[in-house]
């Protein structure tokens, strides 16, 4: 009987550490977010009256609920530098805010689309 529990007890962990590779692989590997959290964090930037588009939307997981999130986005081109950085700052939250509850955006990294004129004057 205790050879037998024993065999028993081996058999349920090799199942869990199967089944834990397979639902952590994902992660391991560094794979996006699922297409739900990135259309959050697409409608959440569109939506501020400073973007006029996104040029590039790229995230990965850096964790088990860990996002890292990085977009090129096109300003309008009227901005300011203050006026921009604070777009920039707010953008960061509005995002984090986003996928609060699905996860958590770790780093947001947010760049002015290449190629396109983005700031127009200095303040």
């Amino acid at each position: 009987m205790g050879r037998a529990r024993v065999g028993c007890h081996r058999l349920v962990l090799i199942g869990v550490a199967i089944l834990l590779a397979f639902e952590t692989y994902s992660l391991l590997i560094g794979d996006a977010a699922p297409e739900d959290v990135e259309a959050k964090i697409r409608d959440a930037v569109i939506a501020d009256e400073a973007v006029t588009g996104i040029a590039g939307l790229y995230t990965m997981h850096v964790g088990p609920r860990a996002i890292l999130v990085v977009l090129e986005v096109r300003f309008r081109r009227d901005l300011t530098i203050p006026a921009l950085e604070a777009a920039v700052r707010r953008l960061q939250d509005r995002v984090r805010e986003a996928v609060a509850g699905a996860t958590e955006a770790r780093r947001v990294v947010i760049e002015p689309a290449p190629g396109d004129e983005t700031v127009g004057r200095a303040a």
